[in-house]
């Protein structure tokens, strides 16, 4: 399965942001940088000749930025570590081959469609947790399995309340 976070730069939420990055021990004047940087943010709107005052940002990390694919990925580090633990998916002698995540795409490597919907639910509670949403209409999910198992009846799948989409072959991902 292969899907993807919605606007997933612009959600991070900067407290829970902070928070992961005081939790990783990182040096303190980089923390006291990336919140400072963080923090003092603002935007503004102008239509025409109206100017609203100034407004903080709360969330989201720079689009385009050098550092944002890594503070992104610090944001959902913890994801990782969640599903490293679990005992689902597909596994190299010891270590845990259930997912793979890169910036705002994630794929799920998984043996069953019931280890698969335990899966969803960890990135479903993680979501809710870290206030993310996932594109569940633009997920897809393929099947690969030997020619005994083609007639294999998989039952709907669902990512955050949505039925996902499973596809025949991997030309439709």
């Amino acid at each position: 399965m292969v899907f993807c976070a919605s606007k997933a730069f612009d959600q991070v939420n900067h407290l829970h942001f902070f928070k992961k990055l005081i939790d990783r021990v990182l040096p303190n004047i980089l923390v006291r940088l990336l919140i400072y940087w963080y923090a003092s943010q603002q935007f503004s709107v102008q239509w025409c000749s109206a100017k609203i005052l100034p407004l903080n940002v709360s969330k989201g990390v720079s689009q385009g930025g050098i550092l944002s694919p890594v503070l992104y990925y610090i944001f959902i580090d913890d994801l990782s570590s969640i599903l490293s633990k679990v005992k689902y998916g597909c596994f190299m002698g010891d270590i845990s081959m259930n997912h793979l995540l890169f910036a705002d795409c994630s794929v799920i490597l998984v043996l069953s469609p019931s280890e698969l919907q335990r899966l969803l639910k960890i990135y479903k509670s993680f979501a809710c947790e870290n206030e993310l949403t996932f594109n569940a209409k633009e997920t897809k999910s393929l099947c690969f399995c030997s020619m005994k198992l083609k007639a294999l009846v998989i039952h709907t799948l669902q990512l955050i309340e949505h039925n996902l989409v499973l596809v025949k072959e991997h030309n439709s991902i």
